[in-house]
Formats: C-alpha cells, structure tokens, sequence
C-alpha cells in the first residue's frame, strides 16, 4: 500500500513535467493492463507502476477540467454581463473589495464558472450568498513570473478559478436576492469576522482573532507577519493540524469529564466513545469555519481514522494512518501537490512519526513537548529554506513559549469563545478579551525575540543540491540514538555554508527587469555591487512588489544588501515598493527627485553624478541640478557601461526630453538594451531618439492586458523597422541579460523557460 501511495504521489507531481495534457484515454487504457497485472501478478514493480500511471491519469483529469473552465480570450477586456453568487468573504483594501463569485448565467449564457472579482470604489457592505446582476471586464487567470516569486497562476489554477477581473460600475449592477440557504457556514464565518473586527477595532492585535477563529488572514499586517516568520510562529496562526488537535482534544476532555458525571451514562455507552464522537465533530466544525484548508483536511481524516480505532478497539499504526490521510487528501484534489502548504504540513508530520516513533520514553511532559518543537524546527528546516529563502534561528525558543500558550490557554479560550457565541455574544467577548489580553503578552515577547540580529538566517547557497543534501542530513540527525552513521549529518549540511553562488566577474554586470506589473523595476549586479532602479507598485498596505516580486528575487540571488536605489520619480508604478525594502533590507544610499519621500538616506538624482563598481562605470544623464518637477520628465535617467555593452535606463520621460538629451549627449546615448521610456507609450520611443541610442535589444515593463494598452502599437512598429529585438514583462516574465565585454547574448525569459501547464503563455 505504501508502495502504490508513493507512486501515485509522484505521478501526481507530473504535472509540473507535462507542457500539455496528454491522450488521458491512452493512460488510463495503459493504466487498466497494469492494474489487472498488479492483482494477477503481484510484483511490487507493477504495484509502482500501476501507482505512477493512476496518479499520472487523475491530477490530468482535474488540470483538464480546470484548464477548459477558463474563459476564452476572445472576452478578455470586454465588458459583458453575469449572474451569480458571492461564495467566498469579501476582503476590503483600500479602494476595493475583492471576492469570489459562481456564476450561474454568463455573457448571456447558463454557464458555472468560479471568478476572482475586485469591486473598486463600492459604497455598500457586500455579503456572502448575495446574488448580484453585474458588468465586469475579465481576463484570463495571469500573474507575475519572477525567480523566487509566487507562483499566483498555479494557485488560481489549483483553486479552479477561471479568471480575474473588476466590476464595472453601472447603474444596471444590481442586488438580485439574498440566499438563506447557501454558503451557510461561510456567512456564519463572515458574521464571526465582522462581529469580532468592530468590537475590538481598537486593539491593534485584533487581526489574530479571525485568524484563529474562522481562518481569516486579511487583517494580520505586513510588520506582524514579519515577526511570525522571524519567530518561526506563523504557523500558530495558519489554522492547521495543531489547531485541530487541540480543538479535538480540549473538546473530548471536556466531554469525557461531563459524561462521566452520570453513572447511569457511562453504563449506557463508554465515556471515551462519546468524547471521540464529539470530538471529531467540534474538530469538524472548526475545519470547516477555517475554510477546510488542506491542513485541516490531513488532520481531520486522521483524526476519523483514529475515531474508528476508538470506536471498533482496533490498532492501527501511525504510518498506516498518515498514509491514508496523504492519499485521500489527494483523491480529493490531486493539485494540491502544488501547494507549498500540503507539503509542509505532511512533512512536518512525518518528520515527527519518523523522530518519535519506536524511541525510549521520556522523562516527563516538558521533556517530549520541548523534542517536538526541536524535531519540527529541524525537521522543516530544508523545505523553509526553499520556500523562504531563510529560516528563523530562534524559532525553538519562541515556539518552546509560544506553542503551549496557544494549546492551554488561547485556543481553550478561542473554542470557548465559539461555543458560547451560541447564546451569549458578551460572554464570547469577554472570553476574547482575555484572548487579546494574553496575545498581548506573548506578542511583547517575540517581537523582542524578532528585534534580535541573530533572528534569522540566509543562506548564501540554495542549490538544489544543497537543499537535498541537508534533507539527508536531517534525516541522519533525527535518527535513532547509537545510529552509526548519524554523525555523518555535519557533512551534509555542508553544501550550504559553503556552496559558491554563481556571480558577475569583475567588468561584467547582469540586469534584470522583473516582472510587477504594470510598473518598472530592474536589478543590476555587479561582482561585489547592487542596485535596484525602480521598484513597482504598492496596491495597498499589505501587498506591494518589494515584498511580493523583489525581495524573494534577491534572496534567490543571495543578495543581503542594496548599495544604490536609484527612484526614477515619485509615481506609485515606479516607487511602490521602495518602502517595504528599505524596511526589510539594508539599503545603503537612495537617489531620486522626490527624497522628501524618505526619512533619510535620500538625496537628489542630477546630470553629472557618476561613480565604478567592479570595472563598471555609472553615469547619470538627467534631470539638471535644481529642476525638479516631481513629474515623468523629471526621470532620473541612467547609463550603465563596461566599456563595451551598455544600458540606458530612462523612466518615464518623453519626447521634449528625449530631444534634449540628444542635444546634449548626441552619440553617447549609444546604448546596446534600451529601457523603453515610459513603458512604450506614444509620447516617448521618438524617432530622432532611436537613431542616436541605436539599442540592440529594448524591454517594456508593462502588466497584462494594462489599461493604458502600452507598449503602444505604432511604438513598436518603429522599433520593429529599426531592426530591435523587443521583450516585455507582461509575456516574457523576468527579463535576465547576463553583459561581459562579448556580443549580448539573447536575454533568459523566465515565463517561457520556466512555464507550465498552467501558465499563460
């Protein structure tokens, strides 16, 4: 059985191999013969087999059926009508609030589809189950592809959403009717929310009670996850298996004692059966309040399994009921395998089965809690690695702290909340209250752990060579006492404090133009040197391109520091995510024509500026000293140079400045790669302007289907006639030119080198 689950997991994890769905009614017929070999002929390598080829076949079946409920491009941009239900909690920004919406008709048309909508400048609440007549423009499911990015289209892919877009504010939206009926817990989970969030609106820890309450993560911000992950203690907050655990368990406590309480009870069925029953119902309930992530959705299946042991006394191993739960979890939806979250939660348990089974008992309670928390710590530690890009170095400590806090007395208190809500809502704040009034507490104690300089650790080799041999070693590390090659873990860590990154030798200079949208932002290396021009958009407090596109980019790139941001002008497509660096990374100067914007560290950008990094030479071409009119053609504007290659960096300016700069600089605006002036627009990329930079490659930093439709057509048709290759972020993801004193070679585009099934191309 193992065997054949191992198998079906990697065929599972096929779908990140396969460019397209292959002939599903050929697998499965290929499958067939082998299922019928397996049970004539019982080899464990047909077991294998037939395993790889079921996996292969049912996560196809489900990306085929995804695939097709997307919409067609043809609809794309335009405005058309539908009906439907809201069917998730509508999470409010700044300007708008986005939701999830099942259609029933659409464009005129019965047709089921789930969409992703953003409803901007909305005056009234929206609910969930509130079905609504509205105008939208749609387009197909499309996200940014950056080194170290989230992967947003695999997520819209594995959550079977059909595409993304806005509301279109007309007088004919219109409110058809509210449902009583449907998405019945999802409204309980919204009226939780909004219940809780207006009576303590004033506790600047209020965000962790939806969190923990119905698994509601939008008022946690940016500075408080910050900490979490610095302690290693989000998952605390993530509703998962130690949630459920403690639910279930604080549940059946409770039931045991009460049920005991009645003798002629106890006579009539056991306590402990009735406490199981209860248990894993409360646990149930509580999952499904959560949203019934694939964490909750691993716990409750073990935690049925083990009910069924209680209730017919029957034995089953750990191993046994971790493999069932791995299976149905992806019987339910193959995808998840996809999920950064299915594999730390399965890896997480296993890690413990695999620590904690068959060892000596310990010397008492503390003793066991403490080896978990350690067993977890390193036992996540190469997948936190892969996924973060860091790991926290104080986590033991936190969680030693943390961890208990949580299961004996914030979630008790959390349960109780939910259980009296029933028919006391003052009762259920007060049991709150003393929530928050314990956070509080805990909370001063690892932001003082966070504050720490020793927090974390990066590292500054992420090979996947490294990243497995420190597997290995981990599993060396957690075995068995007296195991005689356990000492040999050392050895295997060692790729990671030692591997060589890759990085430009001395003379050359790598660039890359990440992919933010419709915005700007570029990464220069040098051999010892960094600079980022431009930094993409902020969308709202809580997501902007420096943490969501930049900072994982250089954490990929083993980059700890910025010696020069340089902000071409002060508009939100350029400046957006400047913030988020200089709070997260040690940036070491700032240039721009709006360092009023900055407490410190900023000063004016200016023609003649120029100074060398490691053989290369920088040299600022505009704006003249003191004029500075905070607008497009203010644009710091920047040449970077070997002596051979170069790259003009431009901003947003347009043609008045673009003529200037030809006066001024005729032929040494000669550059090799030209950064389109203000994303391609009609009033830039003039022809005078070309002839005398004469680039050999030019690169638009514009977002999918923008509104301003840039790079405008007439733009790259005079590019096209002059003989440039042209890329741009919105269909070639990061940009990757690697410049030594040779002919450029043809730039790495991360979107085609590195897409999938799922992947617009």
């Amino acid at each position: 059985m193992y065997l054949f689950i191992l198998s079906f997991i990697v065929g599972n994890l096929s779908v990140v191999l396969f460019s397209q769905i292959p002939n599903l009614i050929l697998v499965a017929s290929v499958a067939s013969i082998f299922i019928v070999l397996s049970i004539l002929v019982k080899y464990k390598v047909l077991i294998c087999v037939t395993g790889l080829l079921l996996g292969i076949f049912w996560v196809m079946l489900f990306a085929g059926w995804h695939l097709n409920r997307r919409i067609d491009k043809n609809i794309e941009g335009k405005t058309i009508s539908i009906v439907g239900t809201i069917s998730s909690m509508p999470v409010s920004y700044q300007n708008s609030i986005s939701f999830n919406f099942k259609t029933i008709y659409f464009n005129n048309h019965k047709r089921k589809l789930n969409l992703k909508l953003n409803w901007y400048k909305i005056k009234t609440s929206l609910h969930v189950g509130e079905k609504w007549r509205l105008s939208v423009r749609l387009k197909r499911p499309h996200g940014f592809m950056n080194p170290g990015g989230f992967d947003y289209e695999a997520w819209l892919f594995v959550k079977d959403i059909s595409a993304t877009g806005y509301i279109v504010n007309r007088q004919n939206n219109e409110l058809i009717t509210v449902s009583k009926y449907s998405y019945l817990v999802t409204k309980l989970r919204q009226d939780i929310q909004e219940n809780v969030t207006n009576h303590f609106s004033n506790d600047s820890l209020v965000g962790f009670l939806p969190a923990l309450l119905v698994g509601s993560r939008q008022f946690i911000t940016q500075p408080q996850w910050q900490i979490l992950r610095l302690t290693g203690t989000n998952h605390l907050i993530a509703i998962a298996g130690l949630h459920i655990g403690l639910v279930a368990g604080f549940i059946f406590f409770l039931v045991n004692f009460l049920w005991r309480l009645s003798y002629k009870l106890t006579l009539l069925i056991p306590a402990k059966q009735v406490a199981a029953n209860f248990s894993v119902l409360g646990a149930l309930f509580y999952s499904l309040l959560a949203g019934f992530p694939i964490q909750t959705q691993r716990a409750m299946i073990m935690l049925f399994v083990l009910l069924a042991v209680v209730f017919f006394k029957r034995h089953i191993l750990p191993w046994q009921t971790y493999f069932y739960a791995l299976f149905l979890v992806l019987i339910i939806n193959p995808l998840n395998v996809l999920m950064s979250g299915f594999w730390m939660s399965f890896i997480a348990v296993a890690i413990i089965i695999y620590a904690m089974q068959g060892r000596l008992k310990s010397h008492g309670f503390w003793w066991s809690w403490g080896r978990v928390q350690l067993v977890i710590m390193v036992g996540l530690f190469p997948i936190t690695i892969y996924i973060y890009h860091s790991t926290s170095l104080i986590g033991f400590i936190a969680n030693i702290i943390a961890v208990p806090w949580f299961a004996f007395i914030v979630m008790p208190l959390c349960v109780l909340s939910l259980l009296t809500m029933l028919f006391s809502q003052k009762l259920a704040f007060l049991f709150l209250w003393l929530v928050l009034k314990n956070f509080d507490f805990l909370w001063k104690i690892l932001t003082f752990l966070a504050s720490q300089p020793f927090s974390a650790w990066h590292p500054t080799h992420l090979s996947i060579f490294a990243l497995c041999s420190a597997s290995i070693g981990v599993l060396l590390l957690l075995a068995p006492k007296g195991f005689y090659s356990r000492k040999l873990c050392v050895i295997f860590f060692l790729p990671l404090l030692f591997g060589h990154q890759k990085t430009p030798k001395y003379g050359e200079f790598w660039i890359t133009m990440l992919d933010v949208g419709q915005g700007l932002s570029l990464v220069l290396q040098t051999k010892s040197h960094a600079l980022i021009y431009d930094t993409g958009p902020s969308f709202s407090d809580n997501f902007n391109m420096g943490d969501a596109v930049i900072i994982p980019y250089l954490q990929v790139n083993n980059v700890d520091h910025i010696n020069l941001m340089m902000i071409s002008h002060g508009d939100n497509d350029h400046i957006g995510g400047s913030f988020a660096l200089i709070n997260n990374l040690d940036v070491r100067k700032i240039l721009t024509i709006v360092p009023d914007r900055y407490i410190n560290k900023a000063s004016y950008c200016y023609a003649g500026q120029q100074w060398q990094w490691d053989g290369i030479s920088f040299n600022v071409l505009w704006p003249p000293k003191g004029e500075y009119s905070k607008k497009n053609n203010s644009s710091c504007v920047l040449k970077v140079s070997n002596g051979k290659n170069s790259v003009l960096f431009t901003g947003d300016i347009e043609k008045p400045v673009e003529l200037k700069l030809i006066k001024q600089y005729k032929t040494k605006l000669q550059s090799s790669i030209l950064v389109a002036p203000h994303h391609g627009s009609k009033t830039s990329s003039s022809l005078p302007f070309l002839n005398v930079v004469n680039p050999s490659f030019v690169l638009y930093g514009v977002g999918y289907r923008n509104r301003f439709h840039f790079p405008n057509t007439n733009v790259m048709n005079r590019y096209k006639s002059l003989g440039v290759k042209q890329y741009e972020s919105s269909k070639d993801g990061a940009i990757i030119f690697e410049i030594s004193n040779a002919a450029i070679k043809a730039p790495t585009l991360y979107r085609i080198d590195h897409r999938h099934l799922w992947n617009e191309e």
